[in-house]
């Protein structure tokens, strides 16, 4: 600890370093020191050494740890990645009819009983399943489902997990049950209109890809948010210290 805290104090300027080091050695060699010790060592230099930087000083210092520190942050958070799959669904004459089965077709495959099934199928969420009721995991992962438009007779298929091969498979499944209900809506309806493309089933564009980078945490913004903080944080000090510094005495 004594070698430590002997370290510590060379981060001290230089100039108390020379009106105060041997003393300083001297009653470092008489006591016992301990982390908490070490610690106000440690504080008393940097606050020592802030107060001899100009603002370009600590602006710089304070950007960096905010952006380390972002960078930290980002790195100890839990990754999710994002998978997805493309579809192009039969158009019928009617637009309004369109929209009507597409919504039936998201509504059923976003409902309970479809998640329940995926949910057991991929044993998803297995700690927030030991310590949450079901229709609050149900309600987390539809919030991770998105079924967006991509053009005029394509949608977007996509689902966000802690892990991307399950993210992937989930996402196929999703897109499987998409393509099972656009086709038996159709034979229900005993529609027989046929698509621009035409195709009087739906068709997969685009199948799902294993994800080779998490959609979250994004190192970059974190980083730059970091940094941002730590500069309005290094300006709020080099502030404050320029007051404390022009004051008489």
């Amino acid at each position: 600890m004594r070698l430590l805290i002997a370290f510590l104090a060379k981060l001290y300027p230089w100039r108390w370093r020379q009106r105060y080091g041997t003393e300083f050695d001297t009653l470092l060699e008489d006591s016992n020191p301990d982390a908490k010790t070490a610690l106000n060592v440690f504080s008393g230099a940097i606050s020592m050494q802030i107060r001899t930087w100009n603002v370009g000083k600590i602006l710089a210092a304070a950007g960096l740890a905010g952006m380390l520190i972002g960078l930290a942050v980002a790195l100890a958070m839990p990754k999710r990645y994002e998978s997805t799959s493309t579809v192009r669904f039969a158009l019928s004459n009617s637009p309004i009819t369109n929209l009507d089965k597409l919504d039936n077709i998201v509504s059923n495959i976003r409902g309970r009983a479809s998640l329940m099934q995926i949910i057991a199928a991929h044993d998803l969420y297995p700690a927030e399943r030991d310590r949450m009721p079901v229709m609050e995991v149900i309600d987390m992962m539809r919030r991770k489902i998105y079924i967006i438009p991509s053009g005029p007779d394509s949608l977007t298929i996509g689902f966000e997990y802690s892990d991307p091969v399950v993210a992937q498979k989930v996402t196929n499944d999703l897109t499987a049950r998409f393509l099972d209900a656009n086709l038996r809506n159709k034979i229900d309806a005993n529609d027989s209109a046929i698509s621009s493309t035409g195709s009087t089933v739906a068709q997969v564009l685009a199948i799902a890809r294993l994800p080779q980078r998490p959609v979250f945490p994004n190192r970059g913004s974190f980083a730059v948010l970091g940094l941002a903080a730590g500069l309005v944080l290094g300006a709020t000090l080099a502030f404050s210290l320029r007051g404390v510094r022009s004051r008489p005495g």
